[in-house]
């Protein structure tokens, strides 16, 4: 059942409940279903004696796992027992019947669930010696019927990778993986990068208005409000313990308020000239599995062609599955699209409280993600159902295999034991997430390994 609420019925004590009394035979209970517009409005009627019958099963299961200063487990009077756990054993009794009327529910009238109930217990609990009746509604998922999905057509494009982009390619690798020295009295080099000293002078003044030190400046990166041609060529060239001035327009996330947006002028000095040094080949090579620059040339290519044949499998399978959803347009439980709103507000909530705005401009600024929130809750909740009922009519299901591999390549990844990554999701409750994950996965695949795709001319 849901959690939202501190009142909500909760699955937690189930199983212990399952094995206290009987789950399939209540002769007090009875369970009525009366189906409604995307819902069904479910009421559990209990006699007292049935409830009595419940507690009491409880209880004798309790006095044997726990003991009472004075009395040996399984001796300890019931009096004593209901002073000290009374709320508890009234809590898994509610929850049992509650679990039990759900299911009853569910499996008698075929009810498919959008999401557990909220069941808000404060003010209707049994009272002892007196039958007891609630009800509550299941939000239901939309009805639809499922439309055409094999044969789509969908346009294909050509996935190849030239020279020029392995060149490319190369030099970025040799530049993201290159290592900065020291240049002693050499001069900053146009592909250099040097440490500096940066001094801030509002128009006509001599005075800093703000100073930064150990600064990492790059002639080709020029910041914020410099013209980036005039950048370069003054620092090109440069020595340590040189100085060049530039015009600035000080950027908006200045320290200094009042001088953002103003020009100005920023002095840098350079303390240390440090020269690029790209990686050897022969590091290069053992990345890539390599024995020359030929065959590095190969396994790059490789490695580019997959990724893009890659993202354009994933290209064909969003445009499949962006027109599913334009050609099913469900209509979703108003209370759950709620739901899903209050719950992305109260995360962002927390997230801009620790970020150190205030409570009030939380609150602003969480009105104003709102629509766009409701509008992700709708587009992503459809996508779950059409996802589903895809599954469900092409018999595509997760197995236990398919978590378990995934599990161990997550923990591949991570370079973390199985066994750890396991526990973390199943501790977090995030197992239904990662196999509603995997189920997308197979049906974006499907769709795809289906569809008629058209070949460029």
């Amino acid at each position: 059942m849901s959690k939202a609420s501190s009142h909500s019925h909760s699955q937690r004590g189930h199983a212990h409940a399952a094995h206290s009394h009987d789950e399939h035979h209540h002769p007090g209970l009875s369970v009525a279903v009366e189906k409604k517009a995307g819902k069904a409005e479910v009421t559990l009627t209990l006699a007292a004696d049935e409830l009595e019958r419940a507690r009491a099963q409880e209880f004798v299961v309790l006095s044997r796992r726990v003991a009472l200063k004075g009395f040996r487990p399984g001796k300890t009077p019931r009096a004593m027992l209901e002073k000290h756990y009374g709320e508890e054993v009234e809590r898994k009794v509610v929850e049992h019947f509650l679990q039990h009327a759900y299911q009853k529910a569910v499996q008698e009238h075929e009810l498919r669930p959008a999401a557990y109930p909220r069941i808000p217990l404060a003010e209707n609990l049994p009272k002892k010696g007196e039958p007891w009746s609630i009800t509550f509604e299941i939000l239901l998922r939309p009805e639809f019927e499922l439309g055409q999905v094999d044969g789509l057509e969908v346009e294909g494009r050509t996935v190849a990778v030239d020279d020029d982009e392995v060149e490319r390619a190369l030099l970025e690798i040799r530049r993201a993986n290159s290592r900065a020295e020291p240049a002693g009295d050499e001069p900053l080099a146009a592909d250099g990068m040097a440490l500096a000293t940066l001094d801030f002078f509002r128009a006509g003044s001599r005075e800093s208005l703000l100073t930064r030190e150990g600064i990492r400046v790059a002639p080709r990166s020029a910041p914020p409000g410099i013209d980036p041609t005039l950048f370069e060529g003054a620092l090109t060239g440069a020595r340590a313990g040189e100085e060049r001035t530039l015009d600035m327009q000080f950027p908006d996330n200045l320290p200094i308020e009042e001088a953002r947006g103003e020009k100005g002028q920023v002095r840098f000095t350079l303390k240390e000239v440090l020269r690029i040094v790209p990686p050897p080949d022969s590091e290069l090579f053992a990345a890539f599995g390599a024995s020359d620059d030929a065959s590095l040339r190969t396994q790059l290519r490789a490695r580019m062609l997959s990724a893009k044949q890659e993202a354009e499998e994933q290209r064909i399978e969003n445009e499949l599955l962006e027109g599913l959803l334009a050609a099913h347009p469900l209509e979703l439980p108003q209370q759950l699209v709620d739901d899903q709103v209050a719950a992305h507000e109260e995360e962002l909530l927390e997230q801009l409280a620790k970020q150190g705005l205030s409570e009030e401009e939380a609150k602003a600024r969480a009105e104003g993600e709102r629509e766009r929130a409701r509008q992700s809750a709708v587009k992503a909740l459809r996508a779950v159902y059409l996802i589903e009922e895809i599954a469900r009519k092409k018999e595509l299901a997760v197995t236990q295999e398919d978590i378990s591999a995934e599990i161990g390549a997550i923990a591949e990844r991570n370079g973390t034991p199985p066994a750890e990554v396991a526990k973390y999701y199943g501790e977090q409750g995030l197992l239904r997430q990662l196999g509603l994950e995997l189920l997308e996965r197979k049906v974006r695949r499907y769709l795809r390994a289906s569809a008629a795709v058209r070949t460029p001319a």
